[in-house]
């Protein structure tokens, strides 16, 4: 958000607001892929290979969020950029 020169705060809220959008239109769209895979006449092993694909993504998104919430980087009270720059 630095392009945008936002202060610090204002850009982790924005930032978040983004990833939590981001998140709930994937569950938005995960919800209908049963809906998808029937319109679509798939397989049961298309099926099964679309319950994976969906699974790896869930799993993915749900790693990525669980290291921002411990790694600090998007915290307000993590250190000024300058000082994590220069460690």
């Amino acid at each position: 958000m630095r392009a945008q020169n936002l202060p610090r705060t204002q850009a982790i809220s924005q930032v978040t607001a983004e990833a939590d959008s981001g998140t709930k239109r994937f569950l938005d769209h995960e919800r209908q892929i049963p809906q998808l895979c029937a319109a679509l006449t798939l397989s049961p092993d298309e099926r099964a290979a679309v319950r994976w694909y969906t699974e790896v993504m869930r799993t993915m998104i749900r790693g990525h969020y669980d290291r921002s919430r411990t790694a600090g980087r998007n915290s307000s009270q993590a250190a000024p950029l300058g000082q994590l720059e220069a460690s």
